[in-house]
């Protein structure tokens, strides 16, 4: 069992514990208010989980427990907010379920139904969880449990919703792991430089350079630390400037303590402005979405307008595509699902407070607003042109205040 950073498991129950979070509240930058609230919901969360729940999840790898590690007020209240969220689901039918899976550490398919289910709560929708639908496949009338069914006390209208997660693409994984390794072995070589650290005033460093030229495999991520080892080695042993190239993937250069002159050269002639830098990533986000709305859409029932919500935080969709892009590929391929009344994309940020906006964009609409954790909420409404369901204008409205607000 991995427990690392703690030497055994009961080293990680001293320091996971949820007395010590509660311990730790005053030192953190909340209000009096907000500190109580957060009181509040360790105390509803040990209440459900059990004693034991924070060691365990840090040994599965639960991503929970990082709003316990993440001593920044806003993490505290996202953990708040989680809290309340979970509370006013208590009692909606088959919540049990949503708990059952965070209890046993499958938080990331867990969070995103619970969220957009505790949205459409707030916005007054009756919401029940994972219903027994009938859905006509090519093999028949099949059995399925779309994630969240929504009722409008208002006019009685059903909808259906399915939830998925846009996760990092494989690309966007391997540059990311590729470049945590070499940042680390680069931060770490560079000091290898004896004597460095004699005189703390004037500390001796080798100045390294890695541009890597595209997407590296793990065998030749492997490949790619050892020449930075060895060349460090060598410019030790020489005390003089090298570089080392490997044609289409990688090129590097270092120099020597005493003289930085020609790294800083060579880093600048390529417009360096980093130790470390990654290639330019080809990215399929849009066509990603699109084989989730493929997925999703054979869950939802024909009879009754569904919608398809996808998180797509740990994706680059937002960041790196126009909304205009986003939009043309996600409505091509929903309009081949005529009982799909739109797909929501959601996106969060933490890029401080931001003006609320709701614009609308033809027939879909973007909006964004600030949680009290500063973190930005964008979400993308596009509606499906070719939609056999109508959805009156009172649900529409209910339907926008869930994800404009919420």
């Amino acid at each position: 069992m991995n427990i690392d950073p703690f030497e055994n498991r009961e080293q990680a129950a001293d320091y996971l514990n949820w007395d010590r979070f509660n311990e730790q509240l005053s030192e953190i930058d909340l209000s009096e208010a907000d500190r109580q609230r957060t009181r509040d919901a360790i105390a509803y969360f040990r209440d459900l989980f059990g004693d034991d729940f924070l060691v365990d999840a840090f040994v599965n790898g639960n991503s929970f427990v990082s709003l316990f590690l993440n001593r920044v007020p806003s993490a505290k209240l996202e953990f708040v907010f989680l809290a309340e969220s979970l509370k006013i689901l208590q009692g909606v039918e088959n919540s049990a379920e949503l708990v059952a899976q965070i209890r046993d550490h499958r938080t990331n398919a867990a969070i995103p139904v619970l969220q957009t289910a505790a949205r459409f709560l707030r916005s007054d929708f009756q919401v029940s969880l994972e219903p027994t639908v009938q859905v006509n496949t090519p093999k028949g009338m099949r059995e399925k449990k779309p994630d969240i069914r929504l009722s409008d006390p208002e006019t009685g209208e059903i909808i259906f919703v399915e939830v998925s997660r846009l996760r990092k693409g494989d690309d966007q994984k391997k540059s990311n792991r590729a470049s945590l390794a070499i940042w680390q072995l680069v931060h770490s070589v560079m000091h290898m430089v004896p004597g460095a650290f004699d005189d703390i005033t004037n500390i001796k460093w080798m100045p390294i350079y890695v541009r890597l030229l595209r997407v590296l495999e793990e065998d030749e991520l492997q490949t790619v630390l050892r020449l930075i080892r060895e060349l460090a080695q060598e410019v030790l042993a020489t005390g003089e400037h090298r570089k080392c190239e490997i044609e289409g993937m990688v090129e590097m250069a270092i120099s020597p303590a005493h003289d930085h002159s020609h790294a800083k050269e060579w880093a600048e002639a390529r417009n360096m402005k980093n130790f470390v830098e990654n290639p330019v990533l080809t990215l399929d986000e849009v066509h990603r979405a699109q084989g989730k709305i493929f997925d999703k859409m054979q869950q939802l029932p024909g009879d009754k307008p569904g919608i398809v919500v996808i998180t797509t935080d740990e994706s680059l969709l937002f960041p790196f595509f126009p909304l205009d892009e986003i939009i043309e590929g996600v409505a091509e391929k929903t309009s081949r699902y005529p009982h799909v009344f739109a797909v929501a994309l959601t996106y969060a940020s933490l890029s401080g407070k931001v003006e609320p906006l709701v614009a609308g964009i033809g027939e879909h609409i973007y909006a964004r607003h600030t949680s009290e954790a500063l973190c930005t909420h964008h979400t993308l409404v596009i509606r499906n042109p070719t939609c056999m369901h109508a959805v009156s204008q009172p649900t529409r409205l209910r339907l926008l205040r869930a994800f404009s607000e919420n």
